[in-house]
């Protein structure tokens, strides 16, 4: 009985740290992402400011 309540023990901490793994790589990518899109955006946006400014 005693292998068996630390088995499943062990099987919740390995899942518990799974999902804890996912959901920080989950954030992270979404930051990353999000931080992306805002760079991509202002790149775009401002991109027509640089090339006016710069002389022909």
């Amino acid at each position: 009985m005693k292998s068996k309540s630390s088995w499943s023990t062990f099987v919740a901490f390995v899942s518990l740290v799974v999902l804890a793994v996912t959901s920080f790589g989950f954030a992270a990518g979404y930051l990353l992402m999000k931080e992306a899109l805002v760079w991509t955006f202002s790149a775009v946006c401002l991109w027509p400011v640089f090339a006016l400014k710069l002389p022909k």
